[in-house]
């Protein structure tokens, strides 16, 4: 459009005119859009065609390695409307999950323990340093490709809790919660949603600092109440979201045969064995009060490795410890980005004092031990602290790693003393459970949760969850099930129930009973909760999965039977001053060398679960067996340094 000072004359040339438009594109990024056009006299004809040559340009910010920076800060912004809502779902999970973990973690007298107020204030969690790649894994299903998404996590928020125990209160402010979060799109699409899901979760556990304050922080035994709180918080975190541990969310659900484990299973690259051998020059963690007379420490040796942790035995009044037979074997998934550290502290009665810190990254340590003998490397790591104190002393750790692959490929029959003469773990069994079914009533406070083994010394639980009642529409309200109930007791026909309630005939006859006509109502508790362990003999070895309840059934629900154990008699155990009752209410076993059918492994199977008078409990699992290999050196050797995890 010529400006107002040249006139409108026609067959007069009006000049070619550049106009700068500066605009703010998608991200924050100025961009400077020039659009030229050329027009002539002004005949129709002309003007088209000079608009059909008309040039566009654009000045694109330099991209950084390659890449374009990625729009975060449109990203943050939609966060700050959303964090409203987000924070009143971390508030509820601090109630619900993290409350009873840290009363349960601390003496009785401790266990009035609550959150008084929470509020997460206004300023959210900020994205920041973003990068993306896809990646190539191979199924039994054939290959996929992921879209993986890295950024670093920084919450430096306005958040206020008070926590109350005892009449006296705790406040907290000032949380200051960093780490890297990697989000990956797995199996991509081509038609929406684009992605068969989403999986979360920190390769390295994020650091968490926060301010307390108040009296009870000064007053004896109240004080562990914040330290317990915050390594409980830190842990239900690393449970839920630090590798091998992933959070999921399916976004198909229309796909055939629907499995969150795809999701929520690590691809394991291996096994990396860590001993801790010994320490020296460690600082002073208990000075003497006798003059002329040295001080010293009662250390021992925090080891973790994403979520897992192993702590070794403590060594009495020495500066120069050393351990015998202190191992942990940890699981590997992203060798490039994980690390394991060490936390060297003094055991004391009250709090343990922290002594120095060392770190090796697992990419580092795997390259060790295949460049050594027997796959095994000793390694010595400096230790340091805030005030340097371990750099003046030399403080030192030795510890030794061993690195061994995994693959799941089974379908050879292990011979049936596989494992007998080895001395560690020979292999890795993955257990996903998703739900127990047609388990009866625990009442509103009720809870149910899983208790997973395959020995005296390797138990695992869920978490406490709240059963849903089976097929019912609104499940989570339960008054509608209640109202079937008492019809179905009233005498009124189950068509009338399902016409007048507006539900399904399905959905009448798994409120009322279980098939057999027990009129009590069936419920579901459900977990979709991963576990791995770790066997030497797969052959000798047995899986037991036990169904937990705070409440007994006996006093829920309309039927009088009681839960029984595998012997007939009620199951129960006590703990605590108030003699808290605990019953095992179903159990069952299996024989692990039975899970090497490709059929149980690669899918998800139900097998009944002994649970008196609810003869259609049953268990819904998933489960995979790998096998650990030896290092095949010359390749290690020559295409580690080149290749990236998926080597």
């Amino acid at each position: 459009v010529a400006p107002p000072s040249v006139p409108r004359t026609p067959g007069a040339q009006r000049p070619a005119r550049a106009t700068k438009l500066q605009g703010c594109a998608a991200g924050g990024m100025g961009n400077t859009v020039r659009v030229c056009i050329g027009r002539d006299a002004g005949q129709p004809g002309e003007v088209k065609a000079g608009l059909r040559h008309a040039k566009l340009s654009a000045e694109v910010p330099p991209r950084a390695n390659g890449r374009q920076a990625p729009p975060q800060d449109w990203i943050n912004e939609v966060l700050t409307h959303l964090w409203p809502s987000i924070g009143e779902y971390i508030s509820n999970t601090l109630r619900s999950s993290v409350e009873p973990a840290i009363q349960r973690a601390l003496p009785w007298a401790l266990r009035s323990v609550h959150f008084e107020s929470v509020d997460f204030g206004e300023q959210p969690i900020q994205f920041s340093n973003w990068a993306s790649r896809s990646r190539q894994r191979v199924h039994a299903e054939g290959a996929v490709t992921n879209l993986e998404i890295q950024m670093d996590v920084v919450y430096l928020g306005d958040a206020e809790v008070i926590l109350a125990v005892s009449g006296a209160k705790v406040g907290v402010s000032n949380i200051d919660l960093r780490g890297r979060l990697l989000v990956s799109m797995n199996h991509l699409m081509p038609r929406p949603p684009f992605a068969y899901g989403l999986s979360l979760y920190f390769p390295n556990p994020p650091t968490l600092t926060m301010d307390w304050r108040g009296i009870a922080t000064m007053l004896e035994g109240v004080s562990a109440v914040p330290r317990m709180a915050k390594k409980v918080a830190l842990r239900q975190l690393c449970n839920q979201m630090v590798l091998p541990n992933r959070m999921a969310v399916v976004l198909d659900r229309s796909a055939e045969n629907t499995d969150i484990f795809w999701l929520k299973r690590s691809h394991y690259h291996g096994v990396l064995t860590i001993s801790v051998i010994r320490a020296e020059k460690l600082p002073v963690g208990d000075p003497s009060w006798v003059p002329g007379l040295p001080g010293s420490s009662d250390p021992f040796v925090v080891v973790k490795l994403g979520a897992q942790e192993y702590q070794t035995g403590v060594k009495k009044k020495t500066l120069n410890p050393e351990w015998e037979n202190e191992s942990k074997d940890f699981l590997v998934d992203h060798p490039n980005l994980q690390v394991v550290s060490f936390a060297v502290y003094d055991k004391d009665m009250v709090s343990d004092d922290f002594l120095g810190e060392a770190s090796i990254a697992v990419s580092d340590a795997m390259n060790k031990c295949t460049r050594s003998d027997g796959d095994i490397a000793d390694i010595w790591l400096d230790l340091k602290d805030d005030v340097e104190v371990c750099a003046e002393l030399g403080s030192r750790l030795l510890v030794r790693a061993m690195w061994r692959p995994l693959t799941r490929d089974c379908d050879d029959d292990l011979p049936a003393d596989f494992g007998a003469n080895s001395g560690s773990a020979t292999c890795v069994l993955f257990v996903g459970v998703y739900n127990v079914s047609g388990m009866p009533e625990v009442g509103d406070a009720g809870r149910y949760w899983l208790e997973v083994s395959t020995g005296k010394d390797d138990v695992q639980m869920t978490g406490r969850v709240k059963p849903e009642l089976k097929g019912v529409v609104d499940a989570y309200q339960s008054a509608k099930a209640e109202k079937i109930r008492k019809l179905h007791r009233a005498g009124v026909a189950r068509d009338v129930i399902a016409d007048v309630l507006e539900v399904t005939m399905q959905s009448v006859s798994d409120c009322i009973d279980d098939g057999d006509g027990d009129p009590r109502g069936l419920v579901t508790a459900t977990w979709e909760q991963p576990f791995t362990f770790f066997l030497k003999e797969p052959h000798h070895t047995e899986l037991w999965v036990r169904v937990m309840s705070d409440v007994d059934p006996l006093a829920c629900g309309d039927s009088a039977v009681s839960p029984k154990s595998s012997s007939g008699s009620p199951s129960r155990r006590f703990s605590g001053r108030a003699a808290k009752r605990e019953f095992c209410v179903g159990e069952i076993g299996f024989n692990v060398i039975n899970l090497l059918d490709e059929d149980k492994w690669r899918r998800q199977w139900s097998t009944a679960v002994d649970v008196a008078g609810c003869p259609k409990a049953s268990l819904s699992t998933k489960m995979s067996l790998y096998k650990m290999t030896e290092v095949d050196r010359p390749r290690w050797e020559s295409s580690w340094e080149e290749c990236d995890e998926e080597g």
